[in-house]
């Protein structure tokens, strides 16, 4: 019996006997697409973490929209809104810290194995460095870990709106609602924990609250450009890796006469045999181009408005202004 083989590993599957750098080969690159596909695991967590974030964002403005004024005034309702908050905020807190950590070490085992050279805790210092966003979100993870809740202090905002950016008499106008998380710069520089050239740094604001909204977009855009160039850097050594799983299953199509439901490879000994599912690994691809457009996150909002569309009922109404 041979020492390497590459098979289908089902009743009446063929086999094909292969050389151990071939094995050894094949191995690396089945190592190499499970390694890329965990750091776009933990990229999807952070990611899923912030839209939970920004979707309470927008149930709170409907909620707060929809409730009776003399309700939605009260301390419950505003107590119950900030809670919600930081549920979603501590959540993305954790899973960032989860990404950075996680990426680093699975990087690492990349590097190690010499298939890149991706220098990740250089992406992170660069980041922390450029960004007080990304200084003060990094210091609320030890501050929510150590202090206190992160988020202390939550408004709403609404404003009629038209053409002229205000209400006007007579004139067809909209109901703006907007929500303010908002983090007490107070408490965040009396907060031990944190980097005491960060506290000084945000004390140097001169303001008394800090914009969370504004915070937590800015970072996850430097996460994204980081995860960015984690993509770019091991884009050549994946598409080897696939090329070489990719040559294995025509190998084993040609010996059997049509594709094979599967792929396995054995070497010596009893724990020797791995199992390759080349078709299923191939949806890496789709997923390392998910949530790209996160980089773009700070520059961006969602809106529920309507908006005039010349060729949609209605173009203008005599009291709900329609913008272009």
């Amino acid at each position: 019996m041979a020492d390497y083989i590459l098979r289908e590993p089902i009743i009446g599957g063929v086999g094909i006997e292969i050389t151990e750098g071939r094995y050894s080969s094949l191995l690396a690159s089945n190592e190499l697409i499970g390694l890329i596909f965990q750091i776009e695991e933990f990229f999807s967590l952070l990611a899923d973490a912030f839209v939970d974030f920004e979707t309470e964002l927008l149930h709170l403005c409907l909620e707060y929209f929809y409730t009776d004024g003399e309700q939605r005034h009260n301390r419950e309702f505003f107590d119950d809104a900030r809670q919600k908050l930081n549920l979603k905020l501590v959540s993305f807190l954790a899973s960032s810290r989860i990404y950075e950590d996680q990426v680093i070490k699975k990087v690492g085992e990349i590097n190690r194995g010499k298939m890149c050279s991706a220098d990740v805790n250089h992406y992170f210092s660069e980041a922390f460095d450029s960004s007080i966003e990304y200084r003060v979100m990094h210091a609320l993870r030890n501050y929510a870990l150590h202090q206190n809740i992160p988020m202390n202090y939550l408004s709403f905002h609404s404003s009629n709106l038209n053409q002229y950016g205000h209400k006007r008499a007579g004139k067809p106008s909209r109901l703006r609602v907007t929500i303010e998380p908002m983090v007490s710069v107070k408490d965040f520089v009396a907060a031990k924990k944190v980097r005491q050239k960060t506290r000084k740094e945000v004390s140097s604001l001169g303001v008394d609250y800090l914009n969370l909204k504004f915070l937590i977009r800015g970072f996850v855009s430097l996460l994204a450009g980081i995860h960015e160039n984690i993509r770019q850097s091991t884009q050549v050594i994946l598409d080897d890796a696939f090329e070489d799983l990719g040559a294995a299953h025509e190998e084993l199509r040609k010996a059997k006469g049509s594709y094979p439901r599967f792929i396995s490879i054995s070497g010596r000994g009893p724990d020797s045999e791995l199992d390759i599912d080349y078709p299923e690994s191939l949806r890496l691809h789709k997923v390392r181009r998910k949530w790209s457009r996160l980089k773009s996150v700070q520059r961006g909002y969602v809106s529920s408005e309507i908006v005039k569309d010349d060729n949609a009922f209605p173009l203008e109404h005599a009291s709900i202004w329609i913008p272009n």
